[in-house]
């Protein structure tokens, strides 16, 4: 059986194309990954990973008309996604809209997230009319100030990927891709940027032989890097923003070990043993769990070439989801099978919520009251002007998620009207 790679969501550090295919997954030693104490006079709030999401609703940023993209809000309580703009006229497909960007206008929309009570609106890359850069936006999508911009060979992390952004709601914490002109090398270096002032601290900057720097995850005041270089030589340490003090840890990225990381906890699996270890990383408790029943069962009824990957929860750490990439002899497809696995009892149940579309597995984007804020599927809507894919959604239950029952009223953006 292999352990292979997933990406920044499942497993610590997301790479492109055939690093995804050939890497082993990596693992972790939990007893390196001690809890930090902070120096006097530091600010002592926790850091946790940025979302789109606020106690009642969630952002996201998509194209919708042409030649732009549109803010929109999910409102919770009313089951409804309605485009950021309170104008009942509006059309929402020109810069007289408050949701709407246009593409050669002051910011080239990449996405949004939440940190308090305000947007964060990034452009990630430089466009004819805008260099890189980060705005705070009132809720309701009123432009308050530019907090930060960045230069033409500088490039922000986007949005969509997991792990992109952290926050202790005073800053925010990501890493920079700085892009030598004449030899294309990229430098990669940790950032906190100071919310109020604008004011940019570098707190660690690659090695010029690195070739990718992710963080993981975050606990206390610390962030979880992954850095791999040109000879695929991997670091996995933590950081504390206050201190800049980097503490190594004793991973191993041999032998079908791995870990995947979820806000401050992380999933230590031997792959070869199907044994795992789930660690809060802020106190150091260890829940040990073993799905070697589950994968013996796989293996006896689809064969041993499997590819097996441990999904964290974000809603529980009671369960987790089992994934198996089953590859077939004969024709060399794949299809996944996935189990929900108790971590208490050691039970499994067959998991099935997949989008039809593609066939990814629904992912919880939010909680409210209780329920699970999910993405059912991708719509088709027919334009004049185009055909476009939006997002369903549902909210349901945990107890509903587990056991694979679409339970809830399903809704997506209201209908676009082109012209």
């Amino acid at each position: 059986m292999k352990a292979t790679r997933k990406p920044r969501k499942i497993i610590c550090s997301w790479m492109a194309g055939v690093l995804l295919v050939s890497l082993s997954a990596c693992s972790s030693s939990p007893s390196s990954m001690q809890r930090e104490e902070n120096p006097a006079n530091t600010p002592q709030s926790t850091i946790s990973e940025c979302t789109a999401a606020t106690e009642n609703g969630f952002y996201r940023s998509d194209i919708c008309f042409s030649g732009g993209a549109n803010i929109s809000y999910v409102d919770f309580s009313s089951r409804q996604e309605l485009f950021l703009c309170n104008n009942p006229n509006c059309t929402h497909d020109s810069d007289a809209c408050i949701s709407y960007y246009p593409f050669d206008g002051k910011t080239q929309l990449s996405g949004v997230l939440t940190v308090g009570d305000h947007l964060l609106a990034f452009q990630q890359v430089p466009s004819e009319s805008a260099l890189p850069h980060i705005d705070l936006l009132a809720l309701n999508g009123a432009f308050e100030k530019r907090i930060a911009e960045f230069k033409a060979n500088q490039k922000l992390p986007h949005t969509a990927m997991d792990g992109s952004y952290f926050t202790d709601q005073k800053n925010l914490y990501f890493v920079l891709t700085d892009t030598d002109s004449k030899t294309a090398k990229n430098t990669l270096s940790v950032l906190q940027l100071d919310l109020e002032t604008g004011n940019l601290k570098t707190l660690y900057q690659a090695s010029s032989n690195s070739e990718s720097l992710n963080i993981c995850a975050a606990y206390d005041r610390s962030l979880v890097l992954d850095e791999i270089d040109a000879e695929l030589n991997y670091s996995v340490f933590s950081l504390n923003v206050d201190t800049s003090e980097k503490t190594p840890t004793d991973f191993s990225f041999e032998n079908d070990k791995g870990v995947s990381f979820d806000s401050h906890y992380a999933y230590d699996i031997d792959f070869s043993q199907t044994t795992g270890t789930l660690i809060d990383l802020t106190n150091g408790s260890k829940t040990p769990f073993d799905f070697s029943a589950l994968t013996n069962q796989v293996i006896d009824e689809y064969g041993n070439d499997i590819n097996s990957y441990v999904m964290p929860l974000s809603f529980t750490k009671d369960f987790c989801i089992i994934e198996y990439d089953i590859k077939d002899v004969k024709d060399g497809s794949s299809s996944l099978l996935d189990y929900i696995f108790d971590f208490k009892t050691g039970e499994t149940t067959l998991f099935n919520l997949y989008k039809p579309f593609n066939k990814d597995i629904m992912q919880v984007e939010a909680q409210y009251n209780g329920l699970l804020f999910i993405q059912t599927d991708w719509k088709v809507q027919n334009t004049k002007l185009d055909e476009l894919y939006i997002p369903s959604w549902m909210l349901i239950s945990p107890e509903d998620y587990l056991h694979s029952n679409l339970n809830g009223q399903e809704f997506t953006l209201l209908p676009l009207e082109h012209t």
